[in-house]
């Protein structure tokens, strides 16, 4: 009981430390073990959105810059339907299955 109060505690002093479901907190993650999470994060509301992603990818085709002002519309379509995706939840629970998926193998090894 004591554990868990000092790690709370310790925890909600840290800069920017995002409060963690498993009791680990995020700040235990290396710099390559967040990206992968952001990344899987970005994957999962990618394929949340696949219209959305065609459309903008079809309007961008042949561009360059002036993909900024001709594709705008198709880019906040896939910009709205992508936000609820990439949430500090949605975080939170690939976090979760990660943290999981790591101790299985510490387990196994």
């Amino acid at each position: 009981m004591a554990s868990e109060t000092a790690s709370v505690g310790l925890q909600s002093h840290l800069p920017n430390a995002l409060p963690a479901m498993s009791g680990i907190p995020t700040w235990v993650l290396s710099p390559g073990e967040k990206n992968k999470i952001l990344s899987e994060r970005s994957i999962r509301a990618r394929n949340k959105c696949p219209e959305e992603l065609r459309a903008f990818t079809e309007c961008a085709r042949g561009r360059s810059i002036s993909t900024v002002w001709s594709c705008r519309q198709t880019y906040k379509d896939l910009r709205d339907c992508m936000a609820p995706f990439l949430t500090d939840e949605a975080f939170d629970e690939i976090y979760e299955e990660f943290m999981k998926a790591k101790a299985d193998a510490a387990k196994k090894s």
